[in-house]
């Protein structure tokens, strides 16, 4: 879900995005079915590899988190 959030955005620019690695990722919390997920990604380095550290919440509760790493290509 982050990549491909990430993606879209690449996508409005004209760029295309692939997916190097994830790292440091931490779950927090099972995330159930009909809850909604809040996504936020910032880009903490340009590339080659880009980096983005993102959380996803529900509601204001962490539910997980970690940095991934994004190529143009």
């Amino acid at each position: 879900m982050v990549f491909d959030a990430i993606a879209r955005q690449a996508a409005e620019r004209g760029e295309r995005m692939r997916l190097s690695a994830v790292r440091k990722i931490r779950f927090r919390r099972l995330i159930r079915p009909g809850e909604r997920l809040e996504i936020s990604a910032v880009r903490e380095r340009e590339g080659p590899p880009a980096s983005y550290a993102f959380r996803v919440s529900v509601g204001a509760e962490p539910a997980a988190s970690g940095i991934m790493l994004v190529e143009r290509f």
